[in-house]
């Protein structure tokens, strides 16, 4: 479904008016995603926002009505498009219910060296998934765990230095049994009304080269694709410890979204965030760091929020530029 013009009518209709609209109490999200016609997505490319619940316009007051289209320089109309989803977070809370559960015991074991999909953590937090091994390029390209800030990171409160366990205490790992490796740097995850974020992403340097540039399953990621270039519809798949080998769609991209960190304890409340990617349901508690392929093996996105109703990652590409690894050289 590939109508390019269209979409980037949209994409700007997004940066023109997707923050106003986010701004709304009852407003969660706001992308690029196509129609949906009784409950099927057609080949119109849309002004998606998401919300809690979808009520007939009827049953809404005045300053509830979302509008039916925005307008771009010259009067050009943008049709919006309202969806129902259930509030994210991060980590993802709900159970993986609905979905096929692959996740082998090995998942969550001891293995040295460690792959992709695998049980990993900062010592002091409880469970997530390493998304795959990476060259770090601000250690000479040192072989280093990629993985999310509140995974590894315990969302902007560790230590640079801190334990690394594989597998995560929540899996059986014990300090310093498990220490896989030591916290090397993270991207600070803001919050505030103001300030958005693009990636919640940690990395550490593993003891010895107990690392390999693979996911348990699928393999090396053969390129990274271009932010640009990921489309509404597309199937892929992932590796989490919790869930294993899921299939998911495409169902947004450049997403604007408002996502909770207040679960665990940890984080100032709601973090805003833009230039998300958003897919149908993947992934369950655990799934934190798990890498996002495309259908040619291709890295598209890291797992960093979910619900029962979607799926949320940041672009590879963004995790690369930001964090300075390399997951691969080639761009495509």
């Amino acid at each position: 479904m590939k109508h390019q013009p269209q979409r980037e009518a949209v994409r700007r209709a997004n940066q023109n008016h997707g923050r106003t609209l986010l701004a709304r109490d009852d407003v969660i999200a706001v992308a690029v995603g196509l129609r949906q016609e009784k409950g099927e997505a057609v080949p119109e490319h849309v002004l998606k926002v998401f919300v809690e619940r979808k009520l007939p316009r009827e049953q809404l007051s005045p300053e509830r009505i979302l509008p039916q289209f925005v307008v771009l320089p010259g009067d050009q109309r943008v049709r919006v498009d309202v969806e129902e989803m259930q509030s994210p977070t991060s980590p993802p809370l709900h159970s993986p219910f609905g979905l096929e559960f692959q996740a082998s015991d090995e998942l969550r074991q001891y293995r040295r060296p460690a792959l992709g999909g695998m049980s990993v953590a900062h010592y002091l937090f409880s469970i997530g998934t390493i998304t795959v091994g990476v060259r770090d390029r601000r250690l000479n390209g040192a072989p280093s765990i990629l993985s999310c800030n509140h995974v590894l990171a315990r969302m902007n409160g560790a230590s640079y230095g801190d334990p690394i366990l594989q597998p995560a205490t929540t899996d059986g790992g014990v300090y310093p049994r498990d220490m896989i490796g030591r916290l090397t740097r993270f991207v600070t995850v803001k919050f505030g009304p103001d300030s958005f974020n693009q990636v919640d992403c940690a990395v550490a340097l593993p003891s010895r080269r107990n690392i390999l540039q693979r996911v348990d399953f699928l393999g090396p990621p053969r390129g990274v694709r271009s932010a640009s270039g990921v489309w509404v519809g597309e199937q892929v798949q992932k590796v989490g410890r919790t869930t294993g080998l899921t299939r998911g769609t495409v169902v947004a991209t450049d997403a604007q979204l408002k996502i909770s960190y207040e679960a665990l304890g940890f984080g100032n409340g709601v973090a805003l965030f833009e230039h998300q990617l958003i897919t149908t349901n993947m992934c369950g508690y655990g799934d934190s760091g798990s890498l996002l392929f495309d259908d040619d093996r291709n890295a598209v996105g890291l797992l960093f929020g979910g619900s029962p109703t979607h799926t949320f990652f940041n672009y590879v590409e963004a995790v690369q530029n930001q964090l300075g690894v390399v997951v691969s050289e080639k761009i495509v």
